[in-house]
């Protein structure tokens, strides 16, 4: 089927194109389940898109299983440009798509979206993709294409210590409109059919053997080929019968970098938090997910978070045991979260616990960079006034003096003219750029 472009653009959303498949795509979340502990609310999650052939745009739909779990924020991530969202809902699940005018997408694999819900539920709750179409452009008719022939995924969102038995009803894959896709027997709770796991991981191995001989120029294919394997489930990694090129590649584009060069991660160029990245990779503050990738885009835990801290505090040697359950001896960040709470830089989240791989929220780093700031004995005297962000009323009350003197000392800014965001979850780019900050601050 083909459509004119005009048309399509204003009617892709919620429509339903059945073509024949032609197109191989890919579409993947960053992870398959979310355990929450009690008190936690915030689940995210990235949309992962692998293509082989250049394309235009393309249009998802994803469902919750329940009324418990609803979608708070969607942000497009860089590696689609910054492109806007076109956005709309119908029976319940949510659309969303990025579209251009010519197929100015190359092939490779593309974080899409970073998709926050909150769940106030106990109940174990999925998000399934239920549509997906990817859309080609024939540049001579100047008309378009959509298709996909990606399998559903399904992310489980549950709470830490409900037992199975006390899921409830939750909704398995979906079927995908268009492109042959469809979930009949398909994804449950994440897991894949072989042969969708064979061809997922044939797309990596296709990746990973663009990259040829390494140099320079080779960032953006160990970039994509990087981004294809991390994409894959546990199961699909272990089909890629080549990924030992790609770890080769990745040290070699790394050695090929000296101090004094530009960073060695090939998903940098041009973003905005740039040198933000160079401070702290260059001060080891932070470091990569890898030889060649920062993952600026990428979520951050609450271990992160104080290991930072740790580093920024010369990582002190530490005595004693664990304040916290869930803290065992030997972990990488168990020394920095032993002296965070020596030193009153971190509060647990009840319980005895840390949840140090929780995904932290900007209100709880706010929290966190004002316990060390007053731990260095700096003036945290300042305070904004929040009244013009629309959601400042969701700063949870104990982090409210620390959101308002993060923002009067320009650490944490407003997502939006209108929002703040206390509850959404922080960016690896947001980190360095606000450890940056406070360190050029407390000179």
């Amino acid at each position: 089927m083909k459509t004119p472009m005009k048309r399509l653009l204003c009617g892709l959303l919620c429509a339903s194109l059945s073509l024949p498949a032609a197109l191989a795509a890919n579409i993947t979340s960053s992870v398959t389940s979310i355990t929450l502990p009690k008190g936690e609310s915030t689940a995210s999650f990235d949309l992962i898109l692998t293509v082989d052939e250049a394309f235009a745009g393309a249009e998802f739909g994803l469902k919750p299983s329940a009324d418990d779990i609803t979608l708070t924020s969607l942000e497009m991530l860089g590696e689609i440009g910054g492109s806007s969202p076109v956005q709309a809902d119908k029976n319940g699940i949510h659309y969303f798509g990025f579209f251009t005018g010519s197929n100015a997408y190359q092939p490779g694999t593309y974080k899409v979206a970073r998709l926050t819900y909150r769940y106030t539920g106990s109940a174990s709750r999925t998000v399934t993709l239920a549509s997906s179409k990817i859309v080609t452009v024939d540049e001579d008719s100047k008309t378009t294409e959509g298709d996909t022939s990606s399998q559903p995924f399904t992310v489980t969102i549950s709470r830490a210590g409900t037992s199975s038995s006390d899921s409830g009803n939750t909704s398995g894959g979906g079927s995908t409109s268009g492109g042959g896709a469809s979930g009949g027997g398909g994804v449950s709770g994440g897991s894949t059919t072989v042969s969708a796991d064979q061809t997922a991981a044939d797309a990596v191995i296709k990746l990973i053997d663009a990259i040829g001989t390494v140099s320079k120029n080779s960032g953006n294919a160990i970039s994509a080929a990087r981004s294809g394997y991390d994409a894959l489930t546990d199961a699909q990694k272990k089909l890629v019968t080549n990924y030992n090129k790609l770890t080769q590649a990745e040290q070699v584009f790394s050695s090929l970098f000296s101090a004094e060069d530009s960073l060695p991660f090939t998903d940098m160029n041009g973003h905005w938090s740039y040198d933000a990245v160079s401070y702290v990779y260059k001060n080891n503050l932070m470091n990569g997910v890898n030889a060649s990738r920062f993952s600026p885009g990428g979520t951050l835990n609450r271990a992160m978070m104080v290991t930072m801290l740790y580093r920024m505090a010369g990582s002190p040697a530490v005595s004693g045991s664990s304040a916290f359950s869930d803290v065992p001896s030997g972990k990488w960040y168990s020394d920095a979260v032993q002296w965070a709470s020596a030193n009153g830089v971190i509060n647990g989240v009840g319980r005895d616990r840390f949840a140090p791989e929780a995904q932290i929220t900007r209100e709880q780093m706010a929290s966190m960079m004002m316990r060390y700031a007053q731990f260095n004995q700096y003036n945290t005297s300042k305070s904004a006034d929040l009244s013009a962000f629309n959601d400042a009323g969701s700063i949870s009350s104990w982090a409210l003096e620390s959101m308002k003197w993060a923002n009067a000392a320009g650490l944490i800014n407003g997502r939006t003219a209108s929002t703040i965001a206390p509850q959404g979850t922080a960016t690896r780019a947001e980190a360095a750029t606000i450890l940056m900050r406070f360190c050029e601050m407390s000179k």
